[in-house]
């Protein structure tokens, strides 16, 4: 007879980030952590205008990034299954900001971002 485990996942369930002041017009960012992933969502975030990187928003205690996993990941303009722009969001430790365009220009968009990514984490678990 084959002995099966069941394994429980720890599941935070969805966090609102707090925003950087002046970073963000309108919008949230959420994360939430499932055993040692973090997926982080994006939902209607309308950026402030101007060029160049941007911090978002800082990670609490318990979902930071692992150092040298890949960093940059995307999020959209329009919708994920048909995007009028792709946009690099950076994910380094604490951190989040939105870093450019997918074309390289650093111009931030006059649209509403929205998508979601994960990453893996190597931190104790979150209180």
């Amino acid at each position: 007879m084959a002995r099966v485990e069941l394994v429980a996942l720890q599941a935070t369930g969805p966090r609102e980030l707090d925003l950087e002041p002046g970073s963000v017009e309108s919008g949230t960012i959420t994360v939430q952590r499932n055993g040692q992933m973090i997926t982080v969502v994006f939902s209607n975030v309308l950026l402030t205008p101007g060029v160049g990187g941007l911090l978002l928003a800082s990670l609490p205690t318990g979902f930071h990034a692992i150092r040298g996993y890949p960093e940059f990941h995307e999020v959209y303009t329009g919708a994920a299954a048909s995007p009028t722009g792709i946009h690099k969001v950076y994910v380094a430790g604490s951190s989040i900001s939105w870093g450019r365009n997918d074309d390289g220009t650093q111009t931030r968009p006059n649209a509403i971002l929205t998508g979601a990514f994960c990453f893996p984490t190597a931190q104790p678990w979150p209180t």
